[in-house]
């Protein structure tokens, strides 16, 4: 059966702000899929990585405002300060999400 796209449970509140305001995450590959990080900066948008990362792969990102795109989000793991929030969803249906959380 295909998984249904539905946000996986945070071990805890993804959407509590930092107190300096900068959001801090690494990217762990399970498996392969496609990813595509993009910083929000008051002069613009910036991207800070787009390509594709292979099991065992991390990418940390840093940031008051960031887009992530993940293909396969079922393959991709997200540690937020240090805490494995585990996959964005159990999905195989490419996800966007912000953080901040609008």
């Amino acid at each position: 059966a295909t998984p249904v796209a539905e946000p996986a449970t945070p071990a805890t509140d993804a959407n509590a702000a930092p107190a300096d305001g900068i959001y801090n995450i690494v990217l762990v590959a399970n498996r392969r899929s496609f990813v595509s990080v993009v910083s929000h900066l008051a002069n613009g948008s910036k991207s800070r990585f787009a390509g594709v990362l292979k099991p065992g792969d991390r990418r940390a990102f840093s940031g008051r405002k960031m887009e992530i795109m993940i293909a396969i989000p079922a393959a991709i793991n997200i540690e937020y300060n240090g805490v494995d929030q585990g996959p964005y969803s159990y999905s195989v249906v490419p996800a966007s999400f912000s953080i901040p959380a609008p």
